[in-house]
């Protein structure tokens, strides 16, 4: 029994660390051409206790869609939030990951001539 205990642990605990670190992939036309592409993120620059500069960049498989820096995000949640403003273009919603707090703000980013704004200001949330 001790020894199906022990091996069920280390069983569920390797899933657990697998999920952790698994790429979050977020499918959506964000340039508008018909074409779904996807959105990830990566981080640079932040240690366990969000020291350093702490940058989350948003990429995309269409290497042609500029990519999104914030700072300061320790990883976070992106979010398909639809054709907000009507341009045929979907729009990426970003809540960012903090070491110390639970407030964050929520972002929304739309898709325009000179590359990704704001559509929206930052919406202040709470973690709960």
């Amino acid at each position: 029994m001790k020894t199906l205990i022990i091996t069920a642990f280390t069983l569920l605990s390797s899933f657990c660390t697998a999920q952790e670190n698994s790429e979050e992939k977020l499918q959506g036309d964000f340039d508008g051409n018909g074409t779904k592409e996807y959105a990830y993120t990566k981080v640079s620059d932040c240690g366990e206790e969000c020291e350093g500069k702490c940058e989350t960049t948003i990429y995309f498989s269409d290497r042609n869609i500029p990519s999104i820096t914030v700072t300061p995000a320790n990883q976070g949640s992106l979010y398909n939030v639809g054709d907000l403003n009507g341009d045929g273009k979907e729009e990426i919603g970003f809540y960012p990951n903090w070491c110390t707090s639970c407030w964050h703000p929520f972002y929304v980013y739309t898709l325009g001539k000179a590359g990704w704004k704001p559509l929206l200001p930052s919406i202040s949330t709470h973690c709960n």
